[in-house]
């Protein structure tokens, strides 16, 4: 008989493009009041690049984009609401910074996964308007980028920090 039980809890991190530095302390510390401390802060990274000509209308693209890695574990379940929140938190700095954008997702054993509001054929809805979509997959050890993630992933920085951050869950996993 299969028996349901909830996996370990993943690792929660935020992707945040930006240009004005004033907004993106702003958001750091507004996401460490509404999710978690932050664990991990990236260097300053590639620009993040919209993949669809639809998202590079709607949202100018900032100058810096950083990773913020957080030390509270998550159970998937809450991945919609963490969504919810980063949006809320995209409008009201958007007024300081309107490049300003916020990407949660997650970090497991085996892959990462970024959340969305947009559907598409390789994203699986999860509910209230919210998408997740698998970015990497750990395969023979190394991290594989999907074909269908957005370019920033691809770059050698985040394939880095990925690593590390994967290196770091795994090290720690049983402890949480």
């Amino acid at each position: 008989m299969e028996t349901l039980k909830k996996p370990i809890g993943s690792c929660l991190f935020a992707v945040v493009s930006y240009s004005d530095e004033g907004a993106y302390r702003e958001a750091k510390l507004n996401l460490e009041k509404s999710l978690s401390k932050i664990m991990f802060e990236s260097n300053f990274m590639p620009k993040w690049i919209h993949n669809t000509l639809e998202e590079k209308l709607q949202r100018k693209t900032g100058l810096y984009c950083q990773i913020l890695a957080f030390f509270q574990r998550i159970q998937r379940d809450s991945f919609p609401e963490i969504k919810k929140i980063t949006v809320e938190l995209d409008k009201l700095l958007q007024k300081k910074d309107n490049t300003l954008s916020i990407y949660p997702g997650y970090l497991t054993s085996h892959n990462v996964i970024l959340a969305s509001a947009t559907d598409d054929l390789h994203k699986i809805y999860l509910f209230n308007g919210v998408y997740a979509e698998i970015i990497f997959r750990l395969e023979s050890g190394a991290w594989k980028v999907e074909k269908t993630a957005p370019e920033f992933f691809k770059t050698k920085e985040a394939l880095f920090f990925f690593a590390s951050l994967h290196e770091n869950y795994e090290f720690n996993k049983d402890k949480a």
